[in-house]
């Protein structure tokens, strides 16, 4: 009991702290600007649930795949 009465007391004895009279502010951001277009999220879904999505582009390569060298050692 009487260390909870010495580390209360010790609690009472701190100094206030001041209050701040000009708070620091941080500067403010410039609004976010978009460089995308617009999607049309819902005509999409729409197509989605339709079952009439757009193809995907093909990535198959366009050139032949390499072959291994012919020398002999």
């Amino acid at each position: 009991m009487l260390l909870t009465l010495l580390s209360l007391s010790g609690c009472a004895t701190v100094q206030p702290c001041e209050p701040l009279t000009d708070p620091v502010r941080p500067p403010a951001l410039p609004p976010l600007v978009w460089a995308a277009p617009a999607r049309d999220w819902q005509g999409q879904m729409q197509d989605f649930l339709r079952g009439t999505l757009p193809t995907q582009a093909d990535y198959k390569l366009s050139s032949p795949a390499a072959q291994p060298p012919t020398t002999r050692p």
